[in-house]
């Protein structure tokens, strides 16, 4: 594979109390593009994310991130490779008890790597890049609507200048409206920062208006990675179920 993969997987497998998620998955992320993961719910997508961030280990092959091998990298490396990347986890995952300003906070607090002045005036730099106020943060996770909680969460994956972002399910909970403005926020950010992005979604519209390639997961393996019009030529069940029904049909017709 390339030297320029920014996420490079080479014959990953993942077997998780006997059952077989993965076999044989090779991948090679380009830098700056925008990468969709679809599969049928149970296919592994999000645990192919926590593989990719080192949280969960394959049971063979080998995942690559900026070059440097995870299996074999020490605790030092690992954390300056995670100051590289950022995570939208499912549902935001805000920490309940913790302020606004806190949860974006945490990671710069975690990895001490600056004083508090600092802290303060990045936090509010996110907050800003992500359309909130100096206002929301003071506010809890309780007080915020849906769409207000991924922004939140997606300032704080931004909060060490990633180079890569892995968003799992985004727009997950959204209604269309918020969905629409979530999606034209993120495309924005990532232009204007070129950021690398694999992201997990069943979100149609998401993909279309988002994404330069779709991976498709299915049997266990990547059935089909490439454009969309590539993907959508596949002959297999899934992708079939996948776009051609009837909002499928709808958010194709609808591309530029």
């Amino acid at each position: 594979m390339s030297a320029r993969c920014v996420v490079e997987l080479e014959a990953v497998g993942t077997v998780l109390e006997g059952q077989l998620i993965h076999r044989d998955i090779d991948l090679c992320l380009q830098p700056g593009e925008v990468l969709a993961v679809i599969g049928a719910s149970g296919a592994g997508k999000t645990l192919l994310l926590r593989e990719i961030i080192g949280l969960q280990q394959p049971s063979s092959g080998e995942i690559r991130v900026f070059g440097q091998s995870l299996n074999s990298r020490g605790q030092g490396a690992h954390t300056r490779l995670r100051q590289r990347w950022g995570v939208l986890f499912q549902q935001g995952a805000l920490f309940s008890a913790l302020s606004v300003f806190d949860n974006i906070a945490f990671p710069l607090r975690e990895l001490r790597v600056l004083d508090r002045r600092h802290i303060r005036d990045l936090v509010q730099l996110k907050l800003s890049m992500v359309g909130l106020g100096a206002n929301d943060a003071h506010k809890m996770p309780a007080e915020l609507s849906g769409g207000m909680i991924k922004r939140v969460a997606l300032a704080r994956a931004l909060a060490m200048e990633p180079e890569l972002l892995l968003l799992d399910e985004p727009t997950a909970g959204l209604d269309p409206v918020a969905s629409e403005r979530f999606v034209g926020l993120l495309t924005g950010l990532q232009r204007e920062l070129t950021l690398t992005v694999v992201m997990v979604t069943h979100d149609l519209d998401t993909l279309v208006d988002a994404c330069d390639r779709v991976a498709v997961l299915a049997d266990h393996t990547l059935l089909s990675v490439g454009s969309l019009d590539t993907v959508m030529a596949v002959d297999h069940p899934f992708v079939h179920d996948f776009f051609e029904g009837r909002r499928g049909r709808r958010a194709v017709a609808n591309r530029a």
